[in-house]
């Protein structure tokens, strides 16, 4: 290399030429807040975004602090959650703008809410909360289609009181452990 093109390259910071001399705008918008204000929110991939390794969504997401709470809010129309991909949800992110499930899933122990802030890598919890959700949607549509059916037999025989009597307990039981 030549002497002049050696000097040239001292000092140079990673982010440009502008850096560390008040000129370049990242350095000085200090927090994680004023930094956002100029981002636009994805729309969509909520989830791919907010996962990206050094991405500002990232960051966002995992950073509790007095004026980032993550709380929240009633949004203004029902919208898929952006975790579990399969619930509508009327709550949204205070911080994030992403719709969540405030409600727990069958089989976890923490809300869409809770584990979006929380997850380091969000593909894999997304997946599993996809697939259960799907399960959970299938089971109730085939009870659905069973206590039609049912409810059809009843009545083709004449003994439509006797059949829902006697099965009422049992169906209330049912549901009940489904819930649970």
């Amino acid at each position: 290399l030549a002497e002049g093109a050696v000097s040239s390259l001292v000092g140079v910071s990673p982010l440009g030429p502008a850096a560390g001399r008040g000129d370049d705008p990242r350095a000085d918008r200090s927090t994680l807040a004023e930094r956002l204000r100029d981002v636009p929110f994805p729309r969509r991939y909520r989830a791919r975004e907010f996962n990206k390794p050094g991405s500002i969504f990232r960051e966002l997401r995992l950073t509790s602090t007095a004026t980032i709470r993550h709380q929240p809010r009633r949004g203004e129309k029902a919208r898929n959650c952006a975790l579990c991909k399969e619930r509508e949800t009327l709550y949204e992110c205070r911080d994030c703008m992403v719709p969540l499930c405030t409600s727990q899933i069958r089989g976890f122990h923490e809300t869409c809410m809770a584990k979006w802030h929380e997850a380091i890598d969000l593909t894999e919890e997304e997946r599993s909360r996809s697939g259960a959700v799907k399960v959970k949607k299938k089971a109730g549509k085939e009870e659905r289609e069973e206590r039609k059916k049912k409810k059809g037999d009843g009545e083709e025989t004449g003994s439509h009181e006797e059949a829902s009597s006697g099965n009422n307990e049992e169906e209330a039981w049912d549901r009940y452990q489904t819930i649970t």
